[in-house]
C-alpha cells in the first residue's frame, strides 16, 4: 500500500505538527510552501522536487518521494500562465505512475492551458492540488470563472474525481468547500482510497491522505503438497513398462515430472471464511482445536472441560456476528464508493465477456443507455449516502434528466 498526502500548508518551514505525518507518507505533494531558493528545507528519507517562487515569498509547490521508489521530475510543455505545476514520475516495482501537483492561486484556467496539461500525461496518473475553483457542486454558493471549464475537462477526458462530499477547505466566516482536489486516471479509481485529516495544522486547508495499491506483481504464498502414495505408483509402472531409461538424467527427468504430477498447490490462505468472521474467532477456533488434541490423550484429564467451554463461547461469538453483520454491511454500503465497487464486482461475475459494457438492473434485463444508467445509478445509490461522490452532472439545475424515474417507468421506456 502506498500513501499519498496532498496539502495546502500555507507556509512548510514551522508546521513541526504536521511533519509526523508527512514522514510516514511515501509520497507528499504540498501546496503554497512559502519556500525561496535561498531556503534550506528536508524531510528525512525522501527525495524532494521544489517549484519555489523567485520573485514572492508565497506560492510554491513541494513533491516528496520516499528514497524507496526511483523517481524523476518530468519537464511538461504547458503555456505561461499563473498556474504552478511539477510532475514527477515514479517506479514502484517496475511499474510507473505520474503524480502531478498543482496550485491556481485565483482559480484561473484557460481551457488551451487544461488540453495542453492532459496532452502532456499519460496514465496512469493522480493530479492533487488547490485549485481555488468554486461550484455549489464542490459545496459552494457560488460559482467561479473556471469552475465549469475544470470540471468539463474532467469530464470530458473521462478522468475520475476522488473527492467525497467531505469539505477540505475551512476559514472562519466561510462556507467550508472542496478546494483542494484529486484527481485520477480511471485505471485507477478502484485501487484509491480517499480520506480527509481533521487536523489543519495550522493552515485553512485539511490534509488529504490517497492510499493505492500499485506495482504488487508478486503472487499470493502458495502450499505445495505432493500425493507420496500416487506418486509412487505412478512411478514404479511407468519404471515397469520403459526400458529406455539409461541414464541419471533421464531418471531425474521422468521423476520431476511425475512429481508435478502428484503434487496439489493450494494458496496458504485459501480456507475462505465468512465475512462476518474475525480474528477473534480464528483465535478460538484454535484455542478450541488445540485443547482437543490434549483431550484426546486421556479422558480424565481437565483439557475436555476447557474445550467445552472454549467451543460454547466461540459459538455465542458467531451467533453475535451474524446478527451484527448486516446492520453493518447495510451502513458500509451507504458510501456512494461502496456502492460502485459492489455494482463492478456483480457485472463482472454476472456479465459475459461480449457484453462487459452493460448493466445488469433488474431480472436479467440490460440497461445500456449511458442515461439511463446514470439514471439507476442516481436513484438506487443516491437516496441517503453517508459520504456522496461528486456527481457528474456540473450544470448545478434540475433538468428532466435529473428526475428520479420508478422501476415501472422503466420498463415502459425500455421495451423489456
Amino acid at each position: 500500500m502506498v500513501n499519498l498526502i496532498q496539502w495546502n500548508a500555507r507556509g512548510l518551514r514551522y508546521k513541526a505538527l504536521a511533519k509526523d505525518s508527512l514522514l510516514k507518507a511515501d509520497i507528499v505533494a504540498i501546496q503554497e510552501t512559502f519556500l525561496t531558493p535561498s531556503v534550506n528545507f528536508a524531510l528525512p528519507n525522501k527525495i524532494l522536487y521544489r517549484t519555489d517562487r523567485h520573485n514572492s515569498p508565497s506560492g510554491g509547490l513541494l513533491i516528496g518521494i520516499s528514497k524507496k521508489f526511483s523517481s524523476h521530475l518530468v519537464n511538461l510543455q504547458l503555456p505561461p500562465s499563473e498556474v504552478e505545476v511539477q510532475a514527477v514520475r515514479i517506479v514502484i516495482e517496475s511499474k510507473s505512475i505520474l503524480i502531478i501537483n498543482i496550485y491556481s492561486p485565483h482559480g484561473n484556467f484557460e481551457p488551451s492551458f487544461l488540453e495542453n496539461l492532459y496532452a502532456s500525461l499519460s496514465p496512469p496518473f493522480i493530479i492533487v492540488g488547490d485549485f481555488n475553483i468554486h461550484h455549489p457542486i464542490l459545496g459552494s454558493l457560488r460559482t467561479s470563472r473556471s469552475a465549469n471549464a475544470v470540471l468539463g475537462w474532467i469530464s470530458a477526458h473521462n478522468m475520475c474525481i476522488l473527492n467525497t462530499s467531505d469539505p477540505t477547505y475551512f476559514k472562519q466566516g466561510c462556507h467550508p468547500s472542496l478546494l483542494g482536489l484529486s484527481i485520477c486516471s480511471p485505471d485507477l479509481l478502484y485501487e484509491i482510497q480517499w480520506t480527509v485529516h481533521n487536523d489543519t495544522f495550522d493552515s485553512d486547508h485539511c490534509p488529504v491522505e490517497i492510499s493505492f495499491n500499485y506495482g504488487d506483481t508478486k503472487g499470493p504464498p502458495v502450499r505445495r503438497r505432493i500425493h507420496w502414495g500416487k506418486f509412487g505408483k505412478s512411478l514404479n509402472s511407468i519404471l515397469d513398462m520403459e526400458n529406455d531409461i539409461h541414464s541419471i538424467q533421464s531418471f531425474e527427468k521422468l521423476w520431476n515430472q511425475e512429481k508435478n504430477n502428484n503434487t496439489l498447490i493450494q494458496d496458504k490462505f485459501s480456507k475462505k471464511f465468512p465475512p462476518w468472521w474475525s480474528s477473534e474467532c480464528s483465535y478460538l477456533l484454535g484455542q478450541k482445536r488445540k485443547f482437543l488434541r490434549l483431550a484426546k490423550q486421556s479422558r480424565f484429564n481437565p483439557y475436555w472441560k476447557r474445550a467445552k467451554h472454549i467451543a460454547a463461547k466461540l459459538r455465542k461469538l458467531i451467533i453475535h456476528l451474524k446478527r451484527s453483520y448486516w446492520d453493518k454491511l447495510c451502513d458500509n454500503a451507504g458510501s456512494s464508493k461502496t456502492s460502485f465497487r459492489i455494482i463492478r464486482s456483480l457485472r463482472i461475475k454476472d456479465i459475459p465477456q461480449q457484453n462487459a459494457n452493460r448493466l445488469i438492473i433488474l431480472e436479467g434485463s440490460n440497461l445500456t443507455s449511458p442515461l439511463g444508467q446514470a439514471n439507476a445509478f442516481g436513484s438506487i445509490f443516491g437516496s441517503s449516502p453517508i459520504s456522496e461522490g461528486i456527481p457528474l452532472d456540473f450544470s448545478g439545475a434540475a433538468t428532466p434528466m435529473d428526475s428520479e424515474f420508478s422501476i415501472g417507468e422503466l420498463e415502459q421506456f425500455s421495451g423489456f
